[in-house]
């Protein structure tokens, strides 16, 4: 299954605190259990970026993600997926990567549901626009699996 990804939503680089984003694109909508609300990291920080990532494996339910700003400049993404790997069987990573699949950040691993990760500072976001879930196998090698369980375009929020 392929995924339709748009010109650089991240165009022009992010917002930077306390000014609004200046792109079109409409972002998702949030939901009550969405990353980033009741209580959970990232919560009170201002939103910056949403994401919802189809199934490339299955036609099984999307993964969201919401990146946000903290008061300090830091930047968060929180990334919500349905489902994780029983740990015998490996884990998730979440990548951050360019339209083509060419160049990719490792942000982190998710061994539960809901994870926040932190965005490395310095990152230009407009050359890295795609997020990208992959399995990922307990082999010694750092790179991508090239198995994306999960792969969206982030889209800055307004």
């Amino acid at each position: 299954m392929g995924v339709a990804l748009g010109g650089g939503p991240w165009q022009g680089g992010v917002p930077e605190a306390g000014k609004p984003a200046t792109t079109s694109p409409a972002p998702p909508t949030r939901g009550t259990d969405a990353p980033g609300q009741g209580g959970e990291p990232g919560g009170g920080d201002d939103l910056i970026g949403t994401a919802v990532m189809a199934s490339v494996t299955t036609d099984g339910s999307p993964a969201r993600a919401e990146m946000t700003r903290a008061a300090d400049g830091e930047m968060h993404l929180a990334v919500h997926v349905p489902q994780v790997p029983a740990p015998e069987d490996g884990y998730l990573e979440v990548w951050i990567r360019d339209e083509a699949a060419s160049r990719m950040i490792s942000l982190g691993t998710v061994t539960r549901q809901d994870t926040t990760l932190t965005v490395p500072e310095g990152v230009d976001l407009a050359s890295y626009p795609v997020l990208d879930v992959s399995h990922e196998h307990f082999d010694g090698d750092p790179s991508h699996s090239t198995l994306s369980l999960w792969v969206g375009e982030m889209h800055r929020t307004t």
